[in-house]
C-alpha cells in the first residue's frame, strides 16, 4: 500500500534574521519562498547536484548543439568485476 503525504507540507515561516542564525547549523537545505518565487532555481540546481543528474546537448555535424532540449543522463558509480 502506498501512502501519501500529508497535505499540509508547509514549514513555519521565520524572520530572515532567525535563519540567518540558523543556516550555519543546518546542512542540505535551500530556503525558498513559493509564494514570491524566491531561490526556486537554486532548489532545482540542489536537486541536479544531489541527484548526479547531467544535462547532455548533442548537435549534428557542422551544427550548433540544440540547447533548448538536453539529453539526461544520471551519473551512477559502476564496479565491475572481471574473474
Amino acid at each position: 500500500m502506498i501512502h501519501s503525504m500529508p497535505h499540509d507540507t508547509t514549514v513555519p515561516v521565520v524572520s530572515l534574521k532567525v535563519y540567518l542564525s540558523l543556516s550555519g547549523q543546518i546542512t542540505h537545505h535551500v530556503a525558498v519562498s513559493a509564494e514570491h518565487g524566491w531561490c526556486l532555481d537554486d532548489l532545482l540546481e540542489t536537486i541536479w547536484d544531489y541527484l548526479n543528474m547531467l544535462r547532455i546537448y548533442t548537435k549534428p555535424k557542422g551544427q550548433i548543439p540544440d540547447y533548448a532540449e538536453p539529453g539526461l543522463l544520471l551519473h551512477c558509480l559502476c564496479v565491475c568485476v572481471i574473474l
